[in-house]
């Protein structure tokens, strides 16, 4: 491009290739796809390229249209939401030239991006991305750079910020000028070389101090190798940079960072000096930031520290690129400083290593990391703090050369033209940080060769040794080991801590934290062993502020003077404490000796042991205190008893963060174990002496001599504050958990006290006394089927109690052994007791006691007295005798316990009479063979009665009288009977006994001459005549007797008998008699009728009384049967006559076909009658079903009558009427 390119709110490309591609400017960034051509493409413009988005339009939006050749004017649009931004790039392995103004400016003024890439790139003209933000310029090259143009990219406002640019290739060749006004400059290529002269690393491209001190005036200015190519990303410096300026230099290299001149950076207002070495090549690139290094990891971070072993040549050396920061290689003619005025210097690396110069013909060849003092005015301040990282060692190493120190902190030598007048203070913290080992290596014999971390300078020449106030903490740690060789305040010595020639040291804390400490000696402390330190230059650090020494895999020998520290700084006037701290020994030799009489105290803490060379007088004068740290006492330690330590303090950890936290006043050890007095338990019953337990000291559970712990143990004692006591004044029952306590006393010379020891104190067991009960006094009760015993206060005894304590027991149930009566002898009676179930007497406890929970003693079950009675009123007929037939039944037994019971076997007993009479005591005798116990019943346990009575009642006899010899008269007309004593039968009586009817006369059932007649007499007692031995109440005498009798015709006289009586028939054999209608053949009447009727009637009556519904069936037969043989087999009722018959034989049969097996045949009486047989019983489970029959047999009976009853008007009235009689009867069935 020859002329202008300007894009006020689009996108212009000069692509050189094969095939260019433009694209929008909203895809892919705007970027142009490029075929890459040859080496000899080209992109030139001679003409001029605006963009502007309103002709995007005018071309109907097809930017690809507008690609083409640029030998004249084009006009491309871009996108508006795009910034201007300028692409010009010739592809991977084109060339790019611009020789003309590039300008780029978004839509919004501020600055635009111009980007330009090739393999190789020329820019000889002006690119420019001014606004009112200062843009972004990008110019990278494959291969090579080559800057002599002008960039502009800072802010016009007065607000703006500066800009970005990038220049960078692989090999650069820088010659033009950048303004950023306060924004940042990188340059990047493959190896570079700070430098006035020719390069001394090879291959590297050139920057001069001068163009170094004109980008550090406008701006940032960041410096970094690449890690793309074959180059080792070195950064070498071999002139001086020095500038007064508030900008950052930063040096990114992906290799090594050489330093052989000085970089000195910063002015009064800020400034800032980075150095990272075995860079990744990506974090902090153009926006460094110290935190993100400052936070990393060590043992894991990759972003610094890396050692790419690449190989590169400087001053025809040949190195491997280890990603460390080399401040000085020995061979330097003057004194190399790195570091910033006021801002901070932070150095990133691998290792790092500063090297005093060996060069005879060198002078004040020193190496140094800082800001250095020459040329600066008195009363000036250097506050650079100072920050090491790193991930290998960090080396401080003096020179052979005169003034070749090494040093790490601000100030250090100076060229001779400062004086003792120059007051320079420094108020900087240093802090390193190393996972190896750090060095401090003195020079030899010529002075001003020390090695040295801090503010100051230990120049040997007081007359040009700097003055002033030193300030600020310093801070080392490494994992490695420290080592300091020929440690002290001499010159050529190594030395940590702020130096100055007259002014004041203060709030500077030293803080040492290493695996090892190694002072004086070139021997390596292997882990665990023990390492060195000398007193004398921490000692001196005191002074301006504490002092902290901690080996993290060592021990720690403490020494006094050595050849190079021949000040008598180890009697000190500080406030500020000293604290030691070793993972194992502390040991004073035999020269060690502290002294501090302005009140700092002094802590040793020791890993394993403390051993004490240097005796009594190992501190002398001490107005603060002296702490020992140690994790228990041990014989070697030479300190217990030996130093006049005024306490002893145990179970106290060693904290780094608090080693003066001590309550105890004065000096003292203190021990992290816990050691335990242990008191030994103890157990007595109540009311017994007390042996008090032995005692023994114990640490983590192994007993210890408590004498090497400073004490004495001297018995055991009772605390009665831990106890009860009862009203006695004993202890009471229970368990003490410290009652026990041990005496304790402190033997240690000069020790006063002794805390932290804990007593685990005894325990006291005080058992209850066992007391024993017993029950007394026999309790008794009757037998009642359980074993319960009903007791009193009376029946127990209780023993064992101590001296006038006692109790009573309220508990009034218990059992038997045995529910059975004890008939053979005593039952052991036991009671279970509950504690509620004692009553304590006046000053007594009972819970001093073992109470007895059960007790037993003898007692007796009496055996329950049984009454007996005779029940039911057993009943016989009279038959002469006083014998009672008895049942189960008639007995009851009263008294048995409830589930309990027996059944009475005897089955005679006897009346109190043998008559028949209305009450009659029944009495039985009984023996306990006569009766069967029920179940779960032992006769044993009761008194069974001998006599048992009840009422009875014997029923009279009843007789039968009947009149034999069928008195017979001749027709008289009358129905008188004669009759006479023989003409009367009497049965029924019992034998022996008897009586005779002295009763004359009967009456015939009719008076007229024909059979079937009967004699009926009626009786009163007085017809009866008792025999000798005979009492007629025991028998029931009948009022009638009957019987069959005969009236025979009377004879008639001739004369007599009548003549022509027509039709009339007449009896031969009874005179006067008319015979009526042939004998036999009874004829329709309503009287008959009705006395058939009335029989059915009074059948079923009879029936219906009968206490057993078994019998009604064979009852209502007989009845039934009874009522047909009162009818004449001829006649106009004979049809009558069979149905009953036939319904009478149905009905017996089937109640004989389901005869009961229960119930006897009897013959049944009610309301004076009687059956005319003995009745037989159905059975109870059929008699449903022979109900059923029977009802239909009574109702065939009745069908059959109703047919029965055709014929003349007064036949079916009487048949109707029978037939319902009979039906009727069917009401018995189902009553019953």
């Amino acid at each position: 491009n020859q002329g202008t390119i300007a894009a006020p709110n689009g996108t212009v490309g000069l692509v050189a290739g094969r095939e260019i591609l433009m694209r929008d400017a909203s895809l892919n960034d705007g970027l142009f796809s490029v075929l890459i051509g040859g080496r000899d493409s080209s992109v030139t413009e001679a003409g001029a390229i605006q963009a502007a988005a309103a002709e995007l339009r005018a071309n109907g939006g097809n930017v690809y249209a507008l690609a083409g050749n640029t030998e004249g004017t084009i006009a491309a649009t871009g996108v508006a939401k795009v910034k201007g931004r300028i692409f010009l790039t010739a592809g991977d392995g084109g060339h790019v030239q611009v020789d003309k103004t590039v300008k780029a400016t978004g839509a919004d003024v501020i600055g635009g991006k111009i980007t330009v890439h090739g393999g190789t790139v020329d820019m000889a003209g002006q690119l420019d991305v001014t606004g009112t933000s200062g843009g972004e310029v990008q110019i990278t090259a494959d291969i090579e750079t080559v800057f002599s143009g002008e960039i502009l990219a800072f802010g016009t406002d007065a607000a703006g910020t500066g800009g970005f640019v990038e220049v960078s290739g692989r090999h650069l060749t820088y010659d033009g000028m950048i303004t950023t006004r306060g924004g940042t400059v990188l340059i990047d290529p493959e190896n570079i070389e700070i430098t006035d002269g020719s390069a001394l690393l090879s291959g590297a491209s050139v920057l001069t101090t001068t163009q170094i001190a004109s980008r550090l005036s406008d701006g940032d200015l960041i410096i970094q190798t690449s890690n793309g190519g074959t180059g080792a990303g070195t950064i070498a410096v071999t002139s001086q940079v020095s500038i007064a300026s508030p900008f950052v230099l930063t040096l990114l290299a992906h290799g090594d960072i050489l330093v052989n001149a000085s970089i000195q950076v910063g002015d009064t207002s800020g400034g800032g000096l980075n150095l990272v070495a075995g860079w990744d090549g990506r974090t902090g690139k153009s926006d460094f930031d110290a935190a993100v290094f400052d936070i990393a990891d060590l043992a894991t971070q990759t972003i610094f520290g890396n050692a790419n072993e690449i190989l590169y040549l400087y001053d025809g050396i040949e190195n491997f690129a280890s990603g460390s920061v080399k401040i000085g290689d020995g061979r330097q003619g003057g004194g190399v400083a790195v570091g910033t005025m006021l801002g901070d210097t932070r150095v990133y690396a691998n290792d790092l290593v500063l090297t005093g110069s060996k060069n005879a013909n060198s002078f004040n060849a020193y190496a140094q990391l800082g800001y250095n003092v020459t040329g600066i005015d008195s009363g000036f301040g250097l506050n650079s703090a100072i920050t090491v990282r790193a991930t290998g060692d960090v080396k401080v190493l003096g020179g052979t050369a005169n003034n070749a120190a090494a040093q790490i902190g601000n100030i250090g030598l100076n060229d001779g033209e400062a004086s003792v007048g120059s007051l320079v203070s420094s108020d900087a913290a240093i802090s390193i940080e190393a996972l190896g080992d750090l060095v401090l290596q003195g020079g030899q014999i010529v002075g001003s060769t020390y090695a040295m971390i801090g503010n100051g300078s230990k120049d040997d020449f007081s007359s040009v040794q700097s003055s002033g106030d030193r300030s600020g903490d310093i801070t080392i740690k490494v994992k490695g080991e420290m080592n300091i060789a020929r440690p002290g305040e001499g010159t050529t010595a190594g030395w940590i801590g702020h130096v100055t020639a007259d002014g004041t040291i203060d709030n500077a804390d030293v803080v040492l934290k290493a695996a090892a400490f190694d002072f004086g000696t070139a021997t390596e402390v292997v882990s665990g062993g023990t390492g060195s330190l000398d007193l004398g230059m921490v000692a001196k650090d005191l002074l301006g502020g504490s002092v902290t020494v901690i080996a993290t895999d060592s021990g720690l020998e403490l020494s006094g003077t050595t050849a190079q520290n021949n000040c008598e700084c180890r009697f000190i006037v500080s406030a500020n404490d000293l604290a030691v701290q070793a993972s194992g020994d502390i040991v004073l030799d035999d020269s060690f000796f502290f002294s501090n009489t302005g009140g700092g105290d002094v802590a040793l803490a020791a890993g394993r042991a403390f051993t004490n060379n240097s005796g009594r007088n190992a501190f002398g004068a001490m107005k603060g205190r002296w702490l020992v740290y140690l994790n228990r006492p041990h014989g070697q330690m030479g300190g217990l008893g030996v130093l006049d330590a005024s306490f002893i303090q145990y179970a106290t950890k060693y904290d780094p963060a608090s080693p003066f936290g001590i309550a105890s006043a004065g000096n003292g050890f203190v021990f992290a174990v816990r050691p335990v007095v242990e008191v030994s338990n103890a157990t007595t019953t109540y009311g017994a002496a007390l042996v008090l337990p032995g005692l023994q000291m114990t640490v983590n559970g192994t007993v210890v001599d408590a004498a090497r712990y400073g004490l004495s143990l001297d018995g055991t004692f009772l605390d009665l504050s831990k106890v009860s006591t009862s009203p006695s004044g004993l202890v009471n029952a229970g368990t003490y958990g410290k009652a026990l306590d041990a005496n304790v006393s402190v033997v240690t010379p000069s020790v006063d006290t002794v805390s932290g020891v804990v007593t685990d104190f005894g325990r006291l067991k005080v058992e209850q006394l066992e007391l024993t009960g017993s029950i007394i006094g026999s309790p008794t009760k009757t037998y009642d089927g359980t074993t319960v015993a009903t007791l009193l206060e009376s029946s127990f005894a209780l023993s064992g109690f101590i001296g006038n304590e006692g109790a009573t027991v309220t508990q009034t149930s218990g059992r038997y052994a045995s529910a059975n009566a004890n008939a053979f002898g005593l039952i052991t009676v036991s009671s279970r007791l509950a504690a509620g179930d004692f009553s304590a007497d006046s000053g007594t406890l009972l819970a001093n006691y073992v109470l007895p929970t059960s007790v037993t003693g003898d007692g007796a079950i009496l055996q329950a007295e049984l009454t007996g009675s005779i029940i039911g009123t057993p009943t016989k007929v009279y038959d002469g005798s006083d014998l009672a037939a008895l049942r189960g039944g008639n007995f009851v037994l009263d008294g048995f316990v409830e589930g309990e019971g027996a059944t009475v076997l005897i089955r005679i007993g006897t009346y109190a009479s043998a008559n028949a009479e209305g009450a009659n005591l029944v009495t039985a005798v009984l023996a306990n063979s006569d009766v069967k116990v029920n179940a779960g019943t032992l006769l044993a346990n009761y008194v069974l009665p001998t006599l048992v009575t009840g009422d009875g009642a014997i029923l009279q006899a009843e007789l039968s009288v009947a009149i034999v010899g069928q008195p017979t008269k001749p027709f008289d007309g009358t129905d008188i009977a004669i009759l006479s004593a023989a003409n009367f039968l009497l049965t029924g009586f019992v034998q022996g006994e008897g009586a005779a009817i002295i009763e004359t006369t009967g009456v015939y059932s009719f008076s007229g001459v024909g059979a079937g007649n009967t004699v009926t007499a009626t009786l009163t007692p007085g017809d009866y005549a008792a025999n000798r031995g005979t009492l007629l109440s025991n028998y029931i005498l009948s009022s009638t007797a009957t019987g069959p009798g005969l009236i025979g015709k009377a004879p008639l006289p001739q004369s007599a008998i009548p003549q022509n009586r027509g039709l009339e028939t007449f009896d031969t054999t009874t005179l006067g008699q008319p015979a009526g209608p042939a004998l036999g053949l009874e004829l329709i009447s309503t009287e008959t009728t009705q006395r058939i009727m009335n029989e059915i009637n009074a059948g079923s009556t009879f029936c219906k009384a009968l206490v057993n519904q078994e019998y009604v069936i064979d009852c209502l037969s007989d009845r039934l049967q009874a009522v047909a043989d009162g009818l004449s087999a001829v006649g106009e009722y004979a049809e009558v006559r069979a149905a009953l018959e036939d319904a009478a034989g149905k009905l017996h049969a089937l109640a004989l076909s389901n005869a009961s097996g229960d119930l006897a045949r009897t013959i049944a009486r009610a309301a004076g009658q009687r059956s005319s047989r003995a009745l037989t019983a159905i059975s109870t489970a059929a008699l449903g079903a022979a109900n059923v029959q029977a009802a239909a047999i009574i109702d065939g009976a009745r069908l059959v009558l109703l047919r029965s009853s055709s014929g003349s008007e007064r036949r079916s009235v009487a048949f109707t009427e029978v037939a319902q009689v009979v039906n009727s009867t069917k009401v018995l069935l189902r009553s019953s």
